[in-house]
């Protein structure tokens, strides 16, 4: 027998031993079909799952269900369920958010009975669910062994669902609240009953995480277009092998030096000429033997003439060619790195209304007397943050502060925003910072040219600033860089996931600062796009995604908005539901060797000024010496003796015979 028939087999007859359970089971609503997702499980994710359906800011519509609530025995265990589920399967799911055990712990069912009925209960949510099944992890505390039967669940589907980590929730927050001690010797009364049972504050931490692992963008849910349009261009930057300054340098260098040796070409073809012209003098010289002692003086004078007016030209021409030249490198320098916006203390004059004054409108809770949330990004954190902003004021969860930057030239690129952030820092008491920052760094023509080594370095000092002005064991959070649609001409996609691995690099689990949250909006965006009725696999590599986007614009529509506002929440919430207890702080990993050598004291148009300064220098000096050296030659060349006999042979061959005075 073929294994797909076994599975059959072994679930007809698992049915039909739950059949003889006669269980007491519900009945879904009559307009099941107007559902899109559906959270499934026990009385705790009947909790959550009710405020993930409020939460999911009319994405689309969740149905929250206990198949075989108020049974008892084995009828309210996970074969309980089996039995109870199939009237809701009559449908498709876009979406199955599913999790069932502390039943099943609390009556010592064996993991091995467990799995068994877990993968009947997969098998028949797969065969109904068209996107994506996610396996949530069961709530600890008020039940013995429920870990041991969450690690047979995630074997039965870790090749099949995605795995949604609510436990590991609850523990961060939690111990964060009460030290190491929950689950096993503390509770966590903000969240938790005694027995285990969620607390509205506790089921809406969970329901945000839920919400986000269940984004489904619904068919009938309205697209609101209003955001502006951005606008900006990408360019591949092939130079992120190199640091800034010497990519400006070398690329600056090299326009300063063809057109210096264009010069030089041109003034030793002017000297060639005029060379020739003495070339053809100098010929007659053997034929001027006569009369040189009376002619020879004035002659002289007439070429010494030549010849110093000859080396006035040269001089005139080189000090001209030294002038532009440096005119040259001036404007180039000041059009790459505008000195009025480059530096810290200039971007600053550019930055935002103070910060002291931005959250007036943000609900300041009578809990906080400063804001202690810290959202840092572009125009599209802009449209993420007011989203998070009321889930998260919803129980208290925190106040937030969005920081950004100015909006011109290189003060709009993350060079501005190193020097606006500070007023921030000092604004609040901030637990939590949520990052997102790359698209205007890609967009060198709107802004300007940041290349990825810069790029890497302004991140991780961006990192410090954070990381020096909060609190010990403060949270950092940082997402990742929205997809750009392929209908969208000022940047290109590719950019974004380059601008992706490098924040990848430097944080999270595979990253240099690994206590760094990675909040993976470009994930979150694409599968919220493939959520769809008809979606495909194309965006955003070859096609767009209204859903979730403006038309040909990076910004995101109403919903996508809504979808990354839920996924920042609940990235936020899960570290910040929690009484914030400060604990060791964190260890300085910087490598001391960039922290100590001269060139980290500089900026990159300092360090860009330097390199051409000493070129100009260099420059200057092989001109003089070159200058020096044919005027020695030319003046040696020319002497009164050697071309006294020469003189006098010009005067005699031109002087008229004179007329004998006999003959008349």
């Amino acid at each position: 027998m073929e294994p797909k028939a076994m599975v059959l087999v072994a679930a007809a007859a698992l049915l039909r031993w739950a059949a003889a359970l006669d269980c007491n089971c519900s009945a879904p609503p009559a307009n099941l079909h107007a559902y899109d997702s559906l959270i499934i499980g026990d009385a705790t994710a009947t909790a959550y799952g009710r405020e993930a359906a409020r939460i999911n800011l009319n994405l689309s519509r969740v149905l929250a269900a206990f198949p075989n609530a108020g049974n008892e025995d084995a009828c309210a265990t996970s074969a309980g369920l089996v039995a109870c589920l199939d009237p809701y399967l009559a449908r498709s799911w876009r979406a199955v958010h599913v999790n069932y055990g502390r039943e099943d712990a609390r009556r010592n069912v064996s993991a091995a009975d467990y799995a068994r009925n877990l993968e009947t209960l997969r098998d028949m949510l797969l065969a109904r669910t068209t996107w994506k099944l996610t396996w949530a992890s069961s709530v600890p505390r008020g039940v013995p062994d429920v870990r041991r039967l969450d690690a047979a669940a995630e074997r039965v589907f870790a090749r099949n669902a995605s795995f949604d980590d609510l436990s590991a929730v609850l523990d961060t927050n939690c111990r964060l609240e009460n030290g190491s001690g929950y689950p096993e010797t503390a509770g966590c009364p903000r969240l938790q009953r005694g027995d285990g049972a969620l607390k509205q504050r506790g089921a809406y931490l969970l329901g945000l995480n839920v919400a986000a692992s269940t984004l489904a963008i619904s068919a009938a849910a309205a697209e609101i277009n209003d955001v502006h349009d951005e606008g900006g261009s990408s360019s591949s930057d092939g130079d992120e092998g190199l640091p800034e300054w010497a990519v400006v340098g070398i690329s600056y260098s090299t326009c300063l030096l063809f057109v210096g040796v264009a010069g030089t070409v041109a003034l030793f073809w002017r000297r060639r000429k005029r060379r020739r012209i003495d070339d053809d003098e100098a010929l007659l010289e053997p034929l001027l033997v006569e009369n040189s002692q009376r002619t020879h003086g004035v002659v002289f004078d007439q070429r010494s003439a030549r010849v110093h007016e000859g080396g006035k030209v040269m001089c005139g021409g080189w000090c001209s060619i030294c002038v532009l030249l440096a005119a040259f490198w001036t404007v180039l320098l000041l059009y790459h790195f505008p000195l009025h916006q480059e530096g810290d203390h200039n971007c600053a004059s550019r930055c935002p209304a103070d910060a002291n004054v931005l959250f007036g409108d943000n609900a300041v809770d009578a809990n906080y007397s400063k804001p202690n949330l810290l959202f840092v990004g572009d125009s599209i954190s802009g449209q993420i943050e007011p989203q998070a902003r009321r889930l998260l004021a919803a129980h208290d969860l925190g106040t937030t502060l969005f920081a950004s930057t100015g909006k011109d030239g290189y003060c709009g690129t993350s060079v501005g925003l190193l020097a606006c952030v500070d007023p921030y820092l000092a604004a609040g008491n901030f637990t939590v910072a949520h990052v997102n920052w790359g698209m205007r760094d890609i967009a060198w023509k709107m802004y300007a040219k940041v290349t990825r080594g810069a790029y890497a370095a302004h991140m991780e000092t961006l990192y410090w600033k954070l990381r020096s002005s909060m609190p010990p064991n403060a949270t950092i959070i940082w997402a990742t860089t929205t997809p750009v649609p392929p209908s969208y001409n000022n940047r290109k996609n590719s950019d974004v996931l380059e601008v992706n691995d490098i924040i990848r690099s430097l944080f999270g689990p595979a990253g240099k600062y690994r206590e760094v949250i990675i909040n993976d909006q470009y994930g979150t965006l694409v599968d919220a796009c493939a959520s769809r009725r008809n979606a495909s696999d194309c965006f955003p590599e070859t096609c767009d995604c209204p859903e979730v986007h403006k038309h040909e614009d990076i910004h995101l529509s109403e919903l996508g908005a809504r979808a990354l506002g839920v996924a920042a929440a609940a990235k936020v919430a899960t570290y910040r539901a929690g009484h914030f207890v400060q604990t060791a702080p964190w260890t300085d990993r910087r490598d001391t060797r960039d922290r100590d050598t001269w060139q980290s004291q500089l900026t990159a148009w300092q360090l860009a000024l330097l390199f051409q300064a000493m070129l100009v220098v260099f420059a200057i000096a092989a001109v003089g010496c070159c200058l020096g050296f044919a005027h020695r030659r030319r003046r040696a060349a020319v002497t009164p003796s050697a071309t006294y006999g020469a003189f006098d042979a010009f005067d005699k061959l031109f002087t008229p015979p004179a007329v004998p005075t006999s003959v008349f």
